[in-house]
């Protein structure tokens, strides 16, 4: 089922509808890190896979409508003409009225302004703040039917506070993805499932962790400069994952030096690891390591194209 979703979108994504290679990968990126996320909690807690599959569908609403809203609602932040012309070039492609209606109904949808605050504190193993740490945050809503996804971040203060101001509408429903990654502390995570209302305090305990470098070499085994590279998920070693979205990723992403290596200190042995790794010339991939005590993950990278 997801690797349809994924046909789905990448269908969408070359229609003439023109919605730019860097939106269309992370609304394809998203959509189906969603579902799949929200799938293996339900099989973690020893729901079938199929009831899985079917539970995050309902959670998420309309996959394919979703697919389009997403792109539409991306397109939001072109000009005015360039909106007016993927509402026509839609309207075209679909050859229906109820898909021509539901595209107009997303690019014209009123500006949403959340009025709910992310707040929380972040603090180490004995109770002592942790500033400096990034929080990452994902909010989901489904505004008049359609599915928006926005990204906010945060640094904590010196008493590991932060604050995240009006994302969120506390009279419709939302859920909330929010990673925290602080330098030589373990990467969390906390995925608020849908809901309404004022949303607690999200505090978050990080364990110290040893460091980890990432050293990136070509195929013939020279160092890769200029890689980019971030950490998009952890799985320690009873299975619990934490990740961080894509579309939020953007303060943590770091660059390899003159010996191809770059510091990712958020892990620890045991775990296992997805990185989302690009190179100069090439697109975001995904690449997966377990995590020894060697405080080293070489990743050979294929020559690009």
């Amino acid at each position: 089922m997801i690797k349809r979703w994924w046909g789905e979108v990448r269908d969408y994504v070359a229609s003439p509808q023109g919605v730019p290679d860097r939106v269309s990968d992370s609304i394809r990126d998203e959509i189906a890190f969603h579902l799949t996320e929200t799938a293996a909690r339900q099989a973690e807690l020893g729901v079938s896979a199929d009831e899985a599959r079917r539970s995050a569908v309902e959670r998420f609403g309309d996959v394919t409508g979703v697919i389009r809203e997403c792109a539409a609602d991306s397109a939001e932040t072109h000009s005015r003409w360039h909106r007016r012309h993927l509402a026509l070039t839609a309207l075209l492609i679909a050859g229906a009225a109820a898909l021509g209606a539901w595209s107009y109904r997303a690019l014209n949808a009123p500006p949403w302004v959340g009025d709910g605050d992310l707040v929380g504190q972040v603090v180490d193993e004995m109770g002592k703040p942790i500033s400096g740490a990034h929080v990452l945050a994902v909010v989901k809503t489904w505004p008049q039917q359609a599915f928006r996804q926005l990204a906010y971040t945060a640094i904590t203060g010196a008493d590991g506070m932060y604050h995240i101001e009006n994302v969120y509408p506390l009279d419709e429903k939302y859920a909330v993805q929010i990673a925290v990654i602080a330098d030589e502390r373990l990467l969390k995570s906390n995925y608020i499932d849908p809901r309404d209302g004022q949303l607690d305090p999200v505090d978050f305990k990080l364990q110290r962790t040893t460091p980890l470098a990432v050293r990136f070499e070509s195929s013939a085994g020279q160092p890769a400069v200029g890689v980019h590279v971030f950490p998009f998920a952890r799985i320690d070693t009873s299975g619990q994952r934490h990740a961080v979205y894509f579309c939020s990723a953007a303060p943590i992403v770091r660059e390899s030096n003159a010996e191809g290596r770059v510091a990712l200190p958020y892990f620890a042995p045991g775990d296992r690891a997805a990185l989302y790794i690009r190179q100069a010339t090439g697109e975001w991939e995904t690449h997966n390591a377990s995590i020894d005590d060697s405080g080293e993950v070489v990743v050979r990278l294929p020559d690009s194209t």
